[in-house]
């Protein structure tokens, strides 16, 4: 999900995977949307318009409950995606996004070594940590440096899955 501002300048807020819903925000609270989706890589995208949909709520009490379930959900991801941007390290923060992407569409490479595709491009994901392109690069280096990760293009393997995953406070 990207938003442009009153100045033009767009900013991503974040990236969904399979199964995701867009657009209820603006549909439960009325009103317009302020943030546009994008399909980053190819996807089958259902849309079903305004009217349709609250039909099937008026039908479908349970739907309703199912809506207010997946609001409650992203906002608990929000507020934890926040908590740890107040809590963890930049470097931290960088592998755990590296995480979730590896936890949404992650394999083993043909050396059978942990791997992900990156989605976005670097300035995006330097938007997310919200930090310069150019700190961003500097994290990249030190953390291949250190054997941690490989990353070419959008192509991350995970080298020491291990310690990426403690150094991004995650537990198994």
């Amino acid at each position: 999900l990207r938003r442009i501002d009153e100045n033009g300048n767009s900013s991503l807020l974040s990236t969904s995977s399979a199964g995701s819903t867009a657009g209820y925000k603006a549909l439960l609270s009325n009103e317009p949307h302020n943030s546009s989706a994008e399909a980053l890589v190819p996807s089958e995208i259902c849309f079903i318009e305004k009217s349709e949909v609250r039909t099937l709520l008026a039908e479908n009490p349970i739907l309703g409950e199912r809506f207010l379930q997946r609001s409650l959900a992203d906002l608990d991801e929000i507020e934890n995606s926040y908590s740890r941007s107040l809590t963890l390290n930049l470097r931290s923060r960088f592998l755990h996004l590296l995480m979730v992407y590896y936890d949404q569409s992650g394999y083993l490479d043909e050396d059978d070594q942990p791997s992900v595709g990156i989605p976005i491009s670097r300035t995006d994901l330097s938007q997310i940590l919200g930090i310069k392109p150019e700190s961003l690069s500097r994290m990249i280096k030190k953390v291949q440096d250190e054997g941690l990760v490989k990353i070419n293009d959008r192509h991350v393997t995970f080298t020491n899955l291990e310690e990426a995953l403690f150094e991004a406070g995650i537990t198994l």
